[in-house]
């Protein structure tokens, strides 16, 4: 769509002025432009709208005062000669200038005058947020009439969580996938504004990660119950209903769960000998402690650290032994703390008195490879573990607790800390490191990073020095004034709703023009966002989140509509493509039925059970088969059945979809009985399948 002529530009005040030649009722703020030169784009926003007089001046121009009141602008004669007072102008700023060699630049230099300028179209936007260094720009293609979001195909490393603001929900924005998983990222907007779909959508993204360029686990602290299932009267999918497979509940409240429908959720616990100082000190920290019950506490465990032994028993034993034996604390009152007042605040800790005691177990001596929540998950991190799963932490009840809540993510985040700090800065033999990249992501955040305490976070050390160790924060909340400045300071991308609090946009805004885009973000609709960073090229950018039924949901980000079943791994894919030219001549049924014939059953030994797991490459190790023809034909009766099961997706998919199939965990087939000593081998050697 044509908007108009540039008229006026100023790099000083970062602005340029253009005359509309549209309906003024065509044009919003925040809309994507282009102003294009013989030698450039320059990609823009419109940032204000206005025409030059006001009415009463506008009806003497017409030499009648009654015109405001008699007619409208729409009835005036667009033949005639309009006065100057007419005329209607949109100030644009520009983000970017891509230059036809490719090379993107600051605004620098300005557009010449009279340049034509018009709406930014799908090819543009690629062109522009898409790095320069990769040929292909992502191939997206949307039916104009039906706008298929099956027919949207990007490149491997980049996708999509929204559209264009002001596009009509027809140009997507790609974004680069490790960007967004690299940097730390805020999401903030009131209650109501979308950003819960928002991040939703971008974590759907992140577990699925259909092109596996990611490898990225998660960890969501949902105080809330926000993000496991669907909520009623909302359409958006909890996490747990597109990937129950990739998905591991970690509860604080079983009982909570069984009422969703949640069965395989594991209990919280943590072992007395993991607990520390810091951790009790953050369940402490809404108790008005004061500057000598801290130093009495630091005097218990600097005590108990000096002659700590097997023998000696935990520092949680040291506190119950405080809070129990008056005459074991009274060599600390030297320090001039009430006992009693210190006891009184202790409470909530110890056994059988406090809401926390409940999770704080003791190992059980005969089982020497027990694991607390805290090891389990970690073992789990290792980039060697076989089975990638993401996390939710379920609060349930205690989610009202602050004690609760903040005890739990500090000591899950110390855990975190210490072990990539110090064992995620080496590269392994194979190339990886000791722990997967993994976000953490903090709902209703000020409860973790209140203001004022940053020291007292762990959160603070993640934010500001994790990125290179592969551990990265998310920060999702409705009242960001609340959060620590520090923290939000180290906040690289940035994702921001509708708010109405002044403390709240300038919060969410620091280190930006709060002037420039107060006004912007005030006036954003439900499921818009404005977003800075480098997820969006360090430019300005006006986003419509994805949202719709519980299957566009699954459609939009890879997962069948009709099974919750996400795509195969990597390895099995790539294994399928190399195939294909010599597959797709082949009816999957008759070349099963020519490879793998149907002999009477000689004994039960020749019978062999195979469970469906995420990655087939399992099959090819299994104990039972040891001769080398016997791998060979199950290795081909399964790549047959793979072959089967993406046939039977894309039919129930358009064309372009990428959605493949995660074989459920518990699903159970009998391989089928052959006589390997009379099997005739040679059939398999024109196909050379392996």
């Amino acid at each position: 769509m044509e908007i108009g002529k540039v008229v006026e530009a100023n790099i000083q005040n970062q602005y340029i002025r253009v005359h509309l030649k549209t309906k003024t009722e065509n044009i919003y703020i925040g809309m994507p432009c282009i102003i294009e030169t013989i030698n450039a784009k320059y990609y823009c926003i419109i940032t204000n709208l206005f025409q030059l007089r006001d009415d009463m001046t506008l009806a003497m121009s017409f030499n009648n005062v009654n015109i405001a009141e008699n007619i409208g602008y729409d009835n005036i004669d667009t033949n005639l000669d309009r006065p100057e007072s007419m005329e209607s102008y949109a100030d644009i700023t520009c983000l970017k200038i891509l230059y036809k060699n490719g090379i993107r630049k600051a605004f620098k230099t300005i557009p010449e005058r009279l340049a034509e300028v018009r709406s930014a179209t799908q090819e543009d936007i690629n062109q522009i947020y898409v790095e320069p260094l990769i040929k292909e720009y992502p191939q997206i293609n949307i039916d104009a009439e039906s706008r298929d979001i099956n027919a949207i195909s990007f490149q491997p490393d980049y996708f999509a969580f929204g559209y264009l603001a002001s596009s009509n929900n027809q140009i997507l924005l790609p974004i680069r996938m490790d960007k967004i998983v690299q940097r730390p990222l805020s999401v903030v907007g009131m209650t109501g504004s979308g950003k819960t779909v928002t991040i939703k959508n971008i974590v759907f993204r992140i577990i699925s990660d259909q092109n596996h360029c990611l490898n990225t686990r998660m960890i969501i602290f949902d105080v809330q119950n926000e993000y496991i299932i669907k909520k009623a009267g909302r359409l958006d999918l909890g996490i747990y209903d597109m990937f129950p497979n990739k998905v591991k509940i970690i509860t604080l409240d079983p009982e909570n769960c069984r009422k969703m429908g949640i069965h395989d959720a594991h209990e919280f616990k943590v072992f007395e000998e993991n607990i520390l100082l810091e951790d009790i000190l953050s369940a402490l920290s809404n108790t008005d402690l004061t500057e000598k019950m801290e130093s009495t506490l630091l005097s218990i465990y600097t005590k108990w650290e000096k002659n700590k032994s097997p023998t000696k028993g935990t520092f949680y034993d040291e506190i119950i032994k405080f809070y129990n034996d008056p005459s074991f604390a009274q060599e600390f009152q030297s320090e001039g703390t009430s006992y009693t007042a210190l006891k009184r605040r202790l409470r909530i800790l110890i056994r059988d008195e406090g809401a926390l005691s409940q999770f704080i177990k003791k190992k059980n001596p005969l089982i020497s490879d027990e694991k607390d929540t805290l090891e389990e998950l970690l073992s789990e991190l290792s980039s060697d573990y076989p089975l990638k799963k993401s996390y939710i932490i379920h609060f349930g009840k205690f989610g009202k607790i602050s004690y609760v809540y903040e005890f739990i993510a500090n000591i899950l985040g110390r855990k975190i800390y210490t072990e990539y700090s110090e064992k995620n800065d080496l590269i392994l033999e194979d190339g990886n490191t000791k722990y997967d990249q993994c976000v953490i992501l903090l709902e209703e955040a000020h409860k973790f990073i209140k203001n004022g305490r940053s020291n007292a976070s762990i959160f603070n050390s993640i934010a500001r020095e994790m990125r290179k160790y592969g551990l990265t924060l998310f920060i999702v909340d409705q009242m960001p004034s609340k959060i620590d400045e520090e923290i939000m300071a180290q906040v690289n991308n940035r994702i921001i709703h509708r708010m109405s609090d002044e403390k709240d946009i300038e919060s969410s805004l620091r280190g930006l023009d709060v002037k420039k885009w107060k006004n912007i973000i005030s006036t954003l609709e439900d499921g818009e966002s404005l977003c800075f960073g480098l997820i969006v090229e360090n430019m300005p950018t006006l986003i419509k989140s994805f949202y719709g039924n519980a299957q566009k949901f699954k459609e939009f980000h890879g997962v069948s509509p009709s099974s919750s079943l996400i795509q195969l791994q990597p390895a099995i894919k790539n294994n399928i493509q190399l195939q294909e030219e010599k597959q797709t001549k082949i009816k999957s049924n008759s070349l099963r039925q020519e490879i793998i014939p149907e002999p009477k059953v000689e004994s039960k030994k020749q019978k062999t059970i195979i469970k469906r797991t995420k990655n087939y490459s399992d099959i090819l190790n299994m104990e039972n088969i040891t001769d080398e023809n016997s791998k060979k034909i199950v290795s081909i009766e399964k790549s047959v059945e793979t072959n089967d099961t993406i046939n039977n997706n894309n039919n129930n998919s358009n064309n372009n979809s990428n959605i493949y199939s995660e074989i459920p965990k518990n699903d159970e087939i009998k391989r089928k009985n052959i006589d390997y000593k009379n099997f005739n081998f040679d059939e398999l050697n024109e196909l050379d399948l392996e």
